[in-house]
């Protein structure tokens, strides 16, 4: 799987040390979902052996999003790949990466961002 992405979008708070990254992705497919999950925990687990992977793949509106939770001693990371295989929309990524003992009540948060995601038809 190589893959090209390029970052749309940063948002960082800083009272929280929190941020959100938005990024672009040349393509993706379920198919990758093993890869992208072995990626993960070589990386995460390469920097701290305690780290904990969790892996989901589910379905929001015209969505499918796999979902890597990784669940380091400081911080909690969430990658979501956002693919519209319906609609044959360019798919994304989310990452938001929370310090790890704000994450409860910052995942009210990143659900409802996910909640709020629509598709809006523009024509050209």
């Amino acid at each position: 799987m190589n893959q090209t992405s390029i970052i749309r979008a940063v948002f960082v708070d800083k009272a929280s040390e929190s941020y959100f990254v938005a990024t672009k992705l040349d393509s993706f497919s379920l198919r990758d979902t093993a890869i992208v999950e072995d990626r993960a925990i070589d990386y995460y687990k390469g920097m701290d052996s305690t780290t904990i992977v969790r892996s989901a793949v589910f379905r929001w509106g015209p969505f499918q999003i796999q979902q890597l939770m990784v669940i380091a001693s400081q911080r909690v990371t969430l990658k979501m790949i956002f693919s519209q295989s319906e609609i044959h929309g360019q798919p994304f990524e989310w990452d938001f990466q929370i310090p790890r003992p704000l994450y409860p009540d910052k995942a009210r948060t990143v659900e409802s961002v996910v909640g709020s995601l629509q598709i809006h038809k523009t024509t050209h």
